[in-house]
Parts: C-alpha cells; sequence; structure tokens
C-alpha cells in the first residue's frame, strides 16, 4: 500500500471551510485516488455518505466494473465544469466517460 500522507480530521475540516470559501482543495484527493492503483484492496459501498466517491460503472448484463485513474480524473473534471457532483446523478454514462470509452458508453450503468 503506498504512502498516502492521509490529513487528519482537523486538517480535512480546513480544507472544508476552504472549499466552502471557493478555494481549489481537490487535488490532494485526487493524489490520493491517483496513488492507489491496485483497485483489489478497494471496497466499494452504497451504503456510507463519508469517505471519497469512487467513480465506476457496470456493464449491463455482466455486472463487470469500468474504473481507472482515467475515469476519476476526468469525472472530476465534469463535477468542477459543472460546479457539483449533482451532475453524476443528471448527467448521462456518455457525458461521464472520457472520449476512448464514449462508444461503449450504451453499455454501462453508473455505480
Amino acid at each position: 500500500m503506498p504512502d498516502l500522507n492521509l490529513k487528519s480530521s482537523e486538517q480535512s475540516h480546513k480544507d472544508f471551510e476552504k472549499a466552502k470559501r471557493g478555494e481549489q482543495v481537490e487535488a490532494y484527493y485526487l493524489n490520493v485516488l491517483e496513488e492507489l492503483n491496485d483497485f483489489s484492496e478497494w471496497c466499494i459501498s452504497e451504503e456510507g455518505a463519508w469517505g471519497i466517491p469512487i467513480p465506476y460503472f457496470e456493464k449491463i448484463g455482466t455486472g463487470e466494473i469500468l474504473s481507472s485513474p482515467e475515469i476519476t480524473r476526468h469525472v472530476a473534471n465534469v463535477i468542477r465544469q459543472h460546479g457539483g457532483s449533482d451532475c453524476w446523478y443528471n448527467l448521462p454514462v456518455l457525458d461521464l466517460l472520457p472520449t476512448r470509452h464514449k462508444t461503449e458508453a450504451e453499455n454501462y450503468q453508473k455505480g
């Protein structure tokens, strides 16, 4: 497991306050996700309302998971462009996938 230099609760709260003022803080979280390229140790939970969201797509019919640092970066950029995470719920899969995956978008649903 890579050294993530995880932030304390106090540091995370300071980031939250910065975000409320419109300051950029997401670079830290993107760096954490980029360093964690071994998805075998990740637990994807639909129950928790905490942690770092992991954008992933599920292949319709097979349940195969499509997730990568490239997809995470693309979704983060889409969220930035739309001013918040509501776009994850409002946009179609086609708009949330990077260019190289767009031809297969109809085969996936949001995870």
